[in-house]
């Protein structure tokens, strides 16, 4: 059986069957965004039972806890006065070297640093290709 022509109704009738398309769309719309919104949900049940969140977040750290502590290994050199001194003293070393560098490079590295800025604040700056 065919449809009822539509050409027959009149623009009163159109407008009202949009206004209700748009309605419904409208309500559709909200929601399906109130079933995706994730983190409003969460913020919803977190104000509702905070109680449970609250465990469930202590036993979920419990667990992880639990298991990242077996796999933990530590190997303790068991030669007295053996590698383990001669590593500390290089690694003092090296600290050592660093930070008389780090004293000597300090004042080179902040002319630098004030050029640049006053360079670009100047207006004389001009990009290289590659920096």
């Amino acid at each position: 059986m065919a449809k009822k022509s539509e050409h027959n109704k009149s623009s009163a009738e159109l407008i009202d069957e949009i206004e209700r398309s748009r309605q419904r769309v409208s309500r559709n719309l909200l929601g399906l965004r109130d079933k995706l919104d994730l983190p409003g949900k969460i913020r919803r049940s977190f104000r509702r039972q905070p109680a449970v969140w609250i465990v469930a977040a202590t036993t979920l750290g419990l667990f992880f806890t639990f298991i990242s502590r077996g796999k933990k290994k530590s190997c303790v050199d068991q030669k007295p006065g053996g590698k383990s001194k001669t590593g500390l003293l290089e690694t003092g070393f090296v600290l050592g070297v660093l930070r008389i560098a780090a004293g000597l490079l300090k004042p080179i590295v902040v002319k630098f640093a004030a050029r640049k800025i006053g360079d670009y604040t100047s207006g004389q700056h001009s990009p290289r290709k590659g920096f």
